[in-house]
């Protein structure tokens, strides 16, 4: 490897391939991060070097590219969406209070593989084939920013009893395997198990509003209200939302966010930024009482150059756009809300911050 001084990230990679080190190795990369680096966070330009030196194809060390990717997506807090790398396989876990509930991500060329469940019970895991592995890495880093958003955080695979690697399905068995109700010579993903039956939902608003908090939280989740029986309105932007019931649930959704968190960025001397796009999804009770849903924000913009106020005919619209697409300064953040006989919004889980990423 080659000998590291205190000098800007794209100074040390010139001095290390004069050197005839072409390949990133881990240990670089710890060094690469911590030169990116400032006092409360990462430098940007540091941020845009490790980002660019990812996505443009430079060799690495299968382990150091993974862990670069890990520095720019759990550390620095990009948006995900900005790697155009293959993305290594993710093990995410929710682990606080009544919360033990963990999710894999996988990718194998046109495969996208989940596989998610309680820490320590048998997982479920569906595999989507789409028709380019381009698609296939698209829907991986959306679903892994959506995870982010909801408050998962990267976790030890081996520690929960999981497989780091590629495996479709997600899940590596454990030595007692059938404990786990997990078959260990299986060796494709099983089909999703059909939900069951409806029966076991409560009958009504009042008797679901009437169950913990904790069992609430989990049940408005995509992947457990489907399972359990809930219907589900699927992930739309809150503008699109049609039934007048749907709509007046989705802005008490909108208004408790926005209590908790005013997410309404504006432009300044620094900034042009586009409206926060909210998104919600809507669950409800086979006899069509709504129980709750989620809400998400999200935001992206562009940094002024510095040479803005001087030069605005230089920055047309069509060029600010195109310059916010490539650099997506953004910021993103999700609540969970449940609905109650009342008609009161029950905040299961109020947005608590908004982080930019890319700026």
């Amino acid at each position: 490897m080659a000998k590291l001084s205190p000098i800007s990230v794209q100074a040390h990679r010139t001095q290390s391939v004069t050197l005839g080190d072409q390949k990133w190795d881990a240990k670089e990369v710890d060094a690469l991060a911590k030169l990116g680096k400032t006092s409360d966070g990462f430098a940007k330009d540091g941020l845009k070097f490790m980002l660019d030196e990812l996505n443009s194809g430079t060799p690495f060390d299968p382990s150091a590219k993974d862990k670069l990717f890990g520095v720019l997506v759990y550390e620095a807090r990009i948006d995900p969406r900005q790697i155009k790398a293959d993305p290594p396989p993710v093990t995410l876990a929710v682990q606080e209070g009544s919360s033990n509930k963990f999710y894999q991500l996988s990718l194998d060329g046109a495969e996208f593989t989940k596989s998610w469940g309680k820490i320590g019970a048998a997982p479920s895991s569906k595999t989507e084939v789409f028709s380019s592995a381009a698609d296939a890495k698209k829907a991986f880093l959306g679903k892994l920013r959506e995870q982010l958003g909801k408050g998962y955080q990267p976790a030890d695979a081996a520690a929960l009893g999981l497989k780091s690697g590629p495996v479709i399905g997600g899940m590596n068995p454990p030595a007692d395997a059938a404990a786990l109700g997990l078959n260990a010579e299986i060796k494709k993903a099983a089909p999703e198990q059909a939900a069951p039956a409806k029966s076991g939902l409560p009958a009504n608003l009042a008797a679901f509003a009437k169950l913990p908090e904790s069992e609430r939280l989990d049940l408005l989740d995509s992947w457990s209200a489907e399972k359990a029986g809930l219907k589900t309105t699927g992930e739309l932007s809150i503008d699109a939302v049609k039934s007048p019931q749907h709509k007046a649930f989705a802005e008490k959704m909108r208004q408790a966010a926005e209590d908790a968190v005013s997410f309404q960025v504006e432009e300044d001397e620094y900034l042009t930024v586009g409206p926060p796009k909210v998104s919600v999804e809507i669950f409800s009770l086979p006899n069509g009482d709504i129980v709750g849903g989620t809400l998400s924000v999200h935001q992206t913009g562009v940094e002024r150059p510095d040479d803005y106020y001087d030069n605005e005919d230089k920055y047309p619209e069509k060029k600010l756009k195109q310059m916010a697409a490539e650099t997506d300064v953004s910021w993103g953040m999700s609540g969970v809300y449940g609905n109650t006989p009342s008609g009161e919004i029950d905040r299961l889980k109020d947005p608590d911050y908004m982080e930019w990423s890319g700026y």
